[in-house]
This record gives structure tokens, sequence and C-alpha cells, in this order.
């Protein structure tokens, strides 16, 4: 039984979507439909309660939270290169992965759904201005750990080819669109690096998947 993929389009999901690429072996991408409230369906409830994406299932197990579907799919897969194999380097790509899922994630909640946090037109143009500030440094410390990477020989946060960590930087620098941020302007190297991690067929292949390019339109 192939493993099977709940995403929704352009959301953090896309992660464990190209790492399912990148693996190169069949699986089942189911897809979940949030704006239409498909999370919140009896049917999605029941393969997981708290309603998000991604969720992986593997048989009859099944397993949500970005860091541990992929490091579960590392575990499978090996040889697929989702982490880097010296124990340093891989460290130190969990350790953004990390960065980037209780860090730069939650902040963007801020900015796309202030409503979460507080209530109120004005407070929530408060939290989502504020959201937007701390965004930006984020992106800005994301760039840096690029040029670091690019100084130490490697086109990628990864290594020398893509992998979960990149997957998850890429997701990450699209949503700066969607905040009504200009990376291409604002983060030049940040922004070609996002080109080259986009242009990668893994990539290319989920990208295609959910139908969203890495250009995207401001939502807020």
């Amino acid at each position: 039984m192939p493993l099977k993929l709940y995403y929704a389009p352009g959301t953090c999901s896309l992660v464990p979507h190209i790492a399912l690429e990148l693996i190169g072996q069949p699986f089942e991408a189911q897809l979940v439909k949030m704006h239409k409230g498909e999370h919140r369906s009896p049917e999605f409830l029941a393969v997981n309660p708290a309603g998000q994406v991604p969720v992986l299932q593997d048989g009859d197990e099944t397993i949500t939270q970005i860091i541990a579907i992929t490091l579960y799919l590392d575990a499978l897969h090996p040889q697929a290169g989702l982490f880097p194999q010296e124990l340093l380097a891989r460290t130190h790509a969990i350790e953004t992965l990390a960065w980037l899922n209780n860090t730069v994630h939650t902040t963007f909640n801020r900015v796309f759904k202030p409503e979460g946090a507080v209530d109120g037109e004005e407070m929530q143009a408060a939290v989502r201005a504020k959201g937007k500030q701390g965004y930006a440094a984020l992106m800005e410390r994301l760039q840096d750990k690029v040029v670091a990477a690019r100084a130490a020989g490697n086109d990628y946060l990864n290594g020398a080819s893509i992998g979960v960590v990149d997957a998850y930087a890429l997701t990450v620098i699209r949503w700066s669109q969607l905040g009504g941020m200009v990376p291409e302007q604002q983060w030049p190297q940040l922004w070609d690096y996002a080109e080259r991690v986009a242009a990668q067929p893994a990539a290319q292949r989920a990208m295609e998947r959910e139908r969203i390019r890495l250009r995207a339109q401001p939502l807020v």
C-alpha cells in the first residue's frame, strides 16, 4: 500500500509533498479543499482531529506534524537525501527546520490570520502590521543562512541538492508574497535561492499537482 499524503495547495503540506517527490516512489496525494471547509468535515476529522494538514498515512498508521512526517520519511528512505548524512550538517538542517516551523511559520499566522490572536479590526490590523515587521526580519535571517550556505560551497541549505529544509524555506518565501512583501526586491539573494529550489524537478512536480507557482499574489 503506497503512502498517502493529505495536502492543501500552498500550505505547509508542500514540504512533505516535495519530500515524497524526492523519494521517487509512488504515493497517493489527497487534496483537502480548506477553502470549502473540508478540513472540518467529519471524514477528515476522523483522520486528524486537529483539522490540519499535512497528514501522512502509512497503512494503518497516521502521522501529523511536518518534522515528525519528514523524519519518518527520511528513516524509511535514507537514500533519498531528505536530510544531510553527515551528523553535524544533519543536526543544523533539523535545527533550521524547527526554526522555520516554530518561529517563521507562527509569525506568518499573525500576518495571515490575526483574528486567531485578537478580536476587533483595529487590534487585528496592529497584529498584522507587527507580524509583517517580524516576518521581514525573519526573511532577512533566512537570506543570511542562504548566503552562508553558498559561501560554504552549497547551492542549498541541505547541501549540494535540495532536501526537506529547502522545501520549507521555499514555502515560507512564497508566503512572504501572500503577506504583501516583495522578496525579489527586499531579499534578492533569497529570491534567487527560491527560484533555484522551485526549478528542481521534485519541487516542480509537487507545485504542478498543487497548481501553484513560486510567484504568488498578495492576499492581505
